[in-house]
């Protein structure tokens, strides 16, 4: 049973335009399972993608 998700960015979550696509953010927040975004980006680089997927510091 996966519990938490541990996720790169860059060539894994978002496409090739450096987004994370709709798909993508439907599939995370149906599964609902907690996930923590992992990249070498400094934090403000990661806003975006925090936002879309609507995560929160807990």
């Amino acid at each position: 049973m996966i519990k938490h998700i541990f996720s790169d960015m860059d060539g894994t979550l978002l496409n090739n335009r450096g987004n994370v696509s709709p798909t993508t953010v439907r599939a995370i927040k149906a599964s609902r399972i907690p996930i923590t975004l992992v990249s070498a980006r400094a934090p403000m680089e990661m806003v975006p993608a925090i936002k879309a997927l609507g995560l929160k510091g807990e």
